[in-house]
């Protein structure tokens, strides 16, 4: 079943970080954003490799807590691994942000099971994609009325470009002259030849200065 533009979203009941829940009861009255992710911390397929980009976007999810709040917006993460996973996972994401995940984060696969995503690899993992729903519990994109941010466009293009250029992840919110994430296919000893500078350690200001886990390491590939 493939859920188009304006259908209702189906209902479904798991296990979630916050415990179990029903969609439908979860966002009522509320608009909803479901955002997904390739899996937990971070993962080498054969085939592929998944950057831990994720810790640095879920952290920041949590941070804009009170704005979605404030827009009666609820937020539902979603990650292929199980729950117990997802748990252990929000520790690192809460340590690294500095602040509550309060938000539910649950297994992708009964979303596919019931068509709100479709799975776009032949192995167990998934793309980052963002999925609105109004109050109607009707799916939204962008549509006639609502503007692109070229700005934003921008911004892909040169994550894209850096990407390309130096095999590198971009983390959240990612400007041209930030820091990037080095790969988790790439050792220490390789990442030290292969960029200008590793950083085993991520600075949140100017005095302080906080580690960063075994699979999130970041770069600095602008001298």
């Amino acid at each position: 079943m493939t859920l188009r533009l304006g259908d209702l979203a189906p209902d479904f009941s798991c296990e979630t970080t916050i415990g179990d829940i029903s969609f439908h009861s979860y966002i009522e009255n509320h608009w909803a954003i479901l955002f997904s992710h390739p899996a937990d911390f971070s993962k080498i397929h054969i085939l592929y490799f998944i950057a831990p980009v994720c810790t640095t976007e879920l952290a920041r999810v949590a941070a804009l807590e009170k704005q979605f709040e404030e827009r009666n917006v609820k937020v539902l993460a979603l990650s292929t691994d199980s729950v117990e996973d997802h748990l252990k996972w929000k520790q690192d994401i809460e340590s690294f942000g500095g602040c509550s995940v309060n938000y539910p984060i649950r297994n992708l696969k009964v979303i596919w099971d019931v068509g709100l995503y479709e799975p776009k690899f032949e192995f167990d993992a998934a793309d980052r994609e963002n999925c609105f729903h109004n109050r109607s519990m009707q799916e939204n994109s962008a549509d006639d009325y609502i503007s692109r941010n070229f700005d934003e466009i921008i911004r892909v293009v040169d994550s894209l470009q850096m990407s390309d250029k130096n095999k590198i992840a971009t983390p959240v919110d990612w400007k041209k002259g930030d820091d990037v994430i080095v790969p988790p296919n790439v050792t220490d000893e390789d990442a030290g030849a292969k960029y200008v500078k590793l950083l085993l350690e991520y600075r949140f200001g100017s005095n302080n200065i906080k580690k960063i886990f075994p699979y999130l390491r970041y770069a600095n590939v602008n001298q």
